[in-house]
């Protein structure tokens, strides 16, 4: 980046670098690089009053660390940094702004939507031209305005697995309880199967080759003396026929309404997003390539 800087003096450039070395078992393998980029922020980048953009992908989507609630967390909040300019972050009247948004619930749309308006923000002489100003249909211009303080996954559409602000409890234990839990993983196992007829490499399933992890419920705020109503409902199950170097075959399965007869299906713990026959990582270990 420095050469690239170096090499493009006194013109308007996007740069873009890539690190992959943390993406393996070890996360520390990207600490020795904080302390040259502490260096360069504050030394060559400083230079040329850039705007840097520092974001981070879903972590370890595999082995142990994805199975914890710290790797739970670090897959639905990656790490998402927009550093600014002294000298335009002293002369912006929005600071107040900014402060608000650090602490609020920000989605993919609000930085896209604002790393798409930034170059129009920059090069306008006066900030509150009013086509920075218009509401957004998709997303919120973090520079311009203020997140909502009654903003919540459920109305800007946040899947409950990937909101950080759900706290999931575990489902209660009774008959009529575990007998739900047996019935939504037939539910799920049905839904699995119903992407295996797609691809005649994909043999058929049956709930006795999965065990059920656990079970989670997403409830709302109660009314008067009623119970808290369910939202939505989480079901982790394994399949116990897999092994590959350690890795287990997980899967959440997600009713994003309590009484959807369909859930959603994410595979946890995967070791990469291989494609076998076709079939796509959630069906991996089903098929068989003839």
């Amino acid at each position: 980046m420095e050469s690239f800087l170096g090499a493009y003096r006194g013109q308007h450039r996007f740069g873009y670098v890539h690190l992959n070395d943390g993406h393996n078992e070890n996360p520390w393998a990207l600490e020795p690089l904080d302390h040259r980029l502490a260096e360069f922020l504050a030394g060559t980048g400083a230079k040329h009053s850039p705007v840097f953009a520092i974001l981070a992908d879903h972590g370890l989507p595999y082995g142990y660390w994805a199975m914890t609630m710290t790797g739970e967390v670090e897959a639905r909040n990656g790490i998402n940094l927009l550093l600014l300019p002294r000298e335009l972050a002293r002369a912006f009247e929005g600071r107040e702004i900014w402060q608000h948004n650090s602490q609020s619930l920000v989605t993919p749309h609000d930085m896209y939507r604002t790393l798409a308006e930034l170059p129009l923000y920059l090069a306008s002489k006066n900030r509150s031209d009013a086509h920075l100003d218009q509401p957004a249909k998709v997303g919120i211009n973090l520079l311009r305005n203020k997140v909502p303080a009654n903003r919540t996954c459920q109305n800007v559409d946040i899947s409950p697995m990937l909101c950080i602000c759900n706290l999931w409890a575990e489902a209660p234990s009774s008959t009529g309880a575990d007998a739900d839990k047996s019935a939504r993983l037939g539910a799920a196992v049905g839904a699995l199967n119903a992407i295996t007829r797609a691809h005649s490499s994909c043999r058929p399933l049956q709930p006795l080759l999965f065990r059920i992890l656990g079970a989670f419920e997403l409830r709302g705020p109660s009314e008067g003396s009623q119970a808290k109503p369910v939202l939505a409902y989480r079901l982790q199950f394994e399949y116990m026929n897999f092994s590959e170097a350690g890795i287990r075959y997980v899967i959440d399965a997600v009713w994003e309404k309590s009484t959807d007869p369909t859930p959603s299906l994410t595979r946890r713990s995967a070791y990469v997003k291989q494609r076998k026959c076709g079939a796509g990582l959630l069906l991996e270990p089903f098929c068989v390539c003839r």
